[in-house]
């Protein structure tokens, strides 16, 4: 039989055991950081401080990851690491977004991490009714955007860095575009599919030879097309039919054919490169390895990291003749 004085100690061991416990379960449930209002209109909230409380000049260089969530916190993309970034290249910018860049930038140190509230009208601007579309959001909906600095650079460690990065950076893309091609060609010779390729890796069939104006730099051109992964899955169009059959319809959507200008930054390279191989009304399929697309980007949830896409598109019009 134990003795009364080891039953004491057992049970106080016990009460302490407890008490900890207690407090450790309080802990973990302590209530979120609050949001505090920001100079540009918004909200935000430190949620992690580094070893340094150095500020950054208006040229210094931060490396920044960057993820973008949902008012509930639901990424909506797969962070982008290591962005390179200057107050200075939004100090005089005007839009939202830019102002709120600014200030985010100002807050920060090396290790901090910084979480802005913002309405998604503002971080998106001219391209909130795609984005809305891409993220599937309502243009009143509220995001929160994810800052954290990896390092602050001056001027001169940041034209090192640069040169690293560009090194690495084309390593990569030979190494990617070589496993794409691959990929291409398999799917090629599966289809029994008549593709002619190019020196950067696109791979084009014609379906339906256009007789009309060639597209070339500076036209403006209107497109109609199907985006595909290489496994089927639909993931954007604009033709309603096609919309429909994949349970993409959006009722809001006004499905006309994509007008852009050949040559100016927006439109994938891919594109930029493919539809200025097309006469007006001709139809085509566009093989597109991940360089020539989103890269090391996921899209959403619909387009994931170097992915090789497959666009049908009609070359509905050439608008205006090159300048």
């Amino acid at each position: 039989m134990p003795s009364k004085k080891n039953t004491y100690y057992f049970l106080s061991l016990c009460a302490v055991v407890a008490a900890l416990a207690a407090i450790f379960v309080h802990m973990r449930k302590k209530s979120p950081i609050p949001f505090i209002p920001g100079s540009s209109g918004t909200e935000y909230r430190m949620l992690e401080r580094g070893k340094t409380a150095v500020e950054p000049s208006e040229r210094d260089v931060i490396l920044v990851d960057l993820t973008l969530s949902d008012a509930e916190g639901k990424s909506l993309e797969d962070i982008e690491e290591g962005i390179p970034v200057s107050r200075n290249a939004f100090a005089t910018g005007q839009e939202a977004r830019d102002k709120i860049l600014h200030e985010a930038l100002g807050k920060l140190s090396a290790g901090d991490h910084v979480q802005y509230r913002v309405r998604a009208a503002d971080w998106f601007g001219a391209q909130l009714s795609e984005a809305c579309r891409l993220y599937e959001i309502k243009e009143d909906a509220h995001l929160l955007v994810g800052l954290r600095a990896q390092s602050v650079m001056d001027q001169e460690a940041f034209a090192r860095w640069t040169v690293e990065q560009k090194q690495k950076a084309a390593t990569a893309a030979s190494e990617q575009l070589k496993h794409d091609r691959k990929i291409i060609q398999d799917y090629i010779k599966k289809h029994s599919l008549p593709a002619k390729s190019t020196p950067s890796g696109l791979h084009y069939a014609i379906d339906k030879p256009g007789f009309g104006a060639r597209a070339h730099q500076g036209n403006t051109v209107k497109v109609h097309y199907t985006g595909r992964l290489l496994d089927g899955t639909v993931f954007d169009t604009s033709l309603p039919d096609v919309a429909r059959r994949h349970n993409l319809y959006d009722p809001k959507r006004n499905y006309q054919p994509l007008q852009f200008q050949l040559g100016v930054p927006g439109i994938i390279e891919g594109w930029q490169e493919g539809i200025a191989l097309l006469h007006k009304g001709a139809r085509a399929r566009l093989l597109v390895p991940s360089g020539l697309a989103y890269g090391t980007q996921a899209v959403g949830d619909k387009i994931p990291a170097n992915a090789v896409l497959l666009f049908e598109v009609e070359l509905v019009d050439v608008v205006a003749e090159k300048l």
